[in-house]
């Protein structure tokens, strides 16, 4: 017996590696040798190099030692008749009851007298999306061939579309469902939400109703697009999410967004009075006054982060005079906060609204070193050009993005020099952001805090699109559009609760688990049986984090003999 590798070509034209172990055969009709395939070992990337020569070693080792009659690896009819991934199956499938996903939908399929297996339909492309992102149509042909799950073969095709049709029936209430079964959203005070909007495109060249070009996030503007919109809570569980056209701006979505999710809100949280107020946490960029105002009106609080560079920004860093209360409200602080990385230097009172202005210490190091080396080159080049009007070299520097902003034009000699009053005024700005918000009393140490988790929503949607693969959308109509969108939520959803709860990356916990295998072989009687590789120390401790117990050994049996 020897092991060799082949190669397949996937339709993105990558190459995928497979391990086997084979034999060669003498054929007498023939009058020749032919290899015969004993054992299909898998996707060699599933292993390290020791882990696969472990798995040869082992498979060779059983020869010696099984009696003739039941040498599994030599008689073609003992051999095993497949090898398919499972653990991340098992795992995502049990945390997918434990967030009680199935009883949601099953409920939802009988009030509506559905007779299809949609449950298990939405949760196999769940899955996909998790283990091993393809189309619909490849996802059907993955799960198939190379995947152990519950119930796949109840599964057709056109199940699968099926499903994403009455996701985007559905998905308001199931999404609605899912927010208020996550563990005390709403008996937060406040009920904080996490708001930020990014963008996927399509490769096409026509636009339509709902992918359109705009702003790329991706850089890629000429190609229509959608802007995915996500709000989450303070542990990062999604609690609602919209799909707009790709010409959409955030300032013209968010108090719809808003509105949203005060009616979920107002829904859910149970208090006579309804004094719960909504803590909104988003950046600038999609907040103009019109939706701090529509917040304030209602009642709701907000911590919104402003631009350095901009008007308030000069007022407060650079003190510059202001035309309304200058000088009034000033508060000069000096306060350690948020690990000791931040420190709150400053906070003022201007228009009712409390602005905190606070320094980074790690990015201030960064933005000077930074700024260092942008002088260094500029005091350089200006060194080694004589003509520093309007020489080529000279010039270039003048226009560029980042340089030009340190240079200026001399008012008597005409000549590009370092702009040193610039130079000073982005010392004054090193570190520093400013947090804006409505709320007067609260101790600053707990709005910094809280503005800080901003960055779990930014997690969210790199995962989305780097692990869980968002793009590319191989659908066209708008609805099927917008159920893969939701299918990814639900992805994202599981995730999360993964790492929350095993306190490990997901990229640990798949590249742990996907090595547990559904192996089926036939035994001389003619039984099918499907069992389990075994589970090694670092897998057993994953399914203890997360309160999953081992699979079975055996996980299906079937005589097709007697059939």
């Amino acid at each position: 017996m020897y092991a060799r590798t082949v190669k397949r070509m996937n339709k993105d034209g990558s190459i995928v590696e497979y391990g086997q172990l084979c034999q060669n055969r003498w054929n007498k009709d023939k009058g020749r040798s032919e290899v015969r395939v004993i054992y299909n070992i898998g996707r060699l990337d599933r292993f390290t190099k020791n882990e696969y020569e472990k798995i040869i070693e082992t498979i060779k080792s059983l020869e010696s030692f099984l009696p003739e009659s039941d040498r599994r690896y030599t008689k073609e009819e003992n051999l095993p008749i497949s090898s398919k991934e499972f653990g991340m199956a098992y795992l995502a499938s049990a945390v997918w009851k434990e967030l009680h996903l199935d009883k949601l939908i099953k409920s939802l399929l009988k009030k509506k007298k559905f007779t299809l297996p949609v449950e298990k339909a939405i949760r196999a492309m769940v899955l996909d999306r998790i283990i091993f992102p393809l189309s619909k149509k490849g996802a059907y042909e993955w799960m198939e061939k190379e995947l152990f799950f519950e119930g796949a073969k109840e599964l057709s095709l056109h199940h699968f579309y099926r499903a994403m049709d009455f996701c985007e029936d559905y998905q308001e209430e199931m999404q609605e469902a899912i927010a208020s079964s996550l563990s005390g959203l709403f008996n937060r005070r406040p009920f904080v939400v996490f708001y930020d909007t990014s963008t996927t495109y399509f490769e096409i060249d026509k636009e339509d109703s709902l992918r359109k070009r705009g702003y790329s996030e991706d850089k890629r503007f000429d190609k229509p697009q959608i802007v995915l919109g996500i709000a989450i809570n303070k542990d990062g569980y999604p609690i609602k999410h919209w799909v707009f056209p790709g010409n959409s701006s955030d300032k013209e979505k968010v108090e719809y967004v808003i509105g949203e999710i005060r009616k979920m809100k107002d829904k859910n949280i149970k208090d006579d009075d309804n004094l719960t107020p909504l803590l909104w946490i988003s950046d600038s960029g999609m907040m103009k006054n019109r939706a701090l105002e529509f917040l304030e009106s209602k009642g709701e609080q907000y911590i919104i982060a402003q631009p350095v560079r901009s008007k308030i920004g000069d007022v407060l860093i650079l003190n510059k005079e202001h035309d309304k209360e200058e000088g009034k409200n000033r508060n000069l602080l000096d306060i350690t906060l948020w690990n000791g990385k931040h420190v709150l230097t400053e906070e003022k009172i201007i228009n009712n609204r409390r602005y905190l202005i606070c320094e980074d210490l790690e990015q201030k190091d960064v933005d000077r070193e930074t700024r260092e080396e942008i002088l260094q080159y500029i005091k350089t080049v200006l060194k080694e050009t004589k003509n520093r009007i309007d020489s080529k070299k000279i010039l270039s520097l003048y226009t560029h993005r980042t340089y030009g902003g340190y240079l200026k034009k001399d008012g008597e000699t005409h000549e590009i020099v370092i702009d040193e009053e610039h130079v000073k005024k982005e010392e004054k700005r090193d570190g520093k952001y400013i947090l804006l918000t409505n709320n007067l009393t609260e101790d600053a140490a707990l709005i910094v805090s809280g503005y800080r988790s901003l960055y779990t929503i930014e997690r969210t949607f790199k995962t989305m699109k780097n692990i869980l693969k968002v793009r590319p959308i191989y659908h066209h109509i708008e609805e099927r559009i917008k159920a893969h969108v939701f299918l990814c939520v639900l992805a994202y959803l599981i995730v999360h609760y993964i790492e929350m709860k095993a306190q490990m990356t997901f990229s640990y916990v798949k590249n742990t688990i996907e090595k547990l295998h559904a192996v089926e072989y036939k035994t001389k009687d003619g039984v099918t049986i499907c069992q389990r590789t075994q589970i090694t120390n670092k897998q057993r401790e994953i399914f203890n984090k997360l309160n999953i117990p081992d699979p079975p050994i055996y996980l299906s049996m079937s005589n097709n003999d007697k059939q």
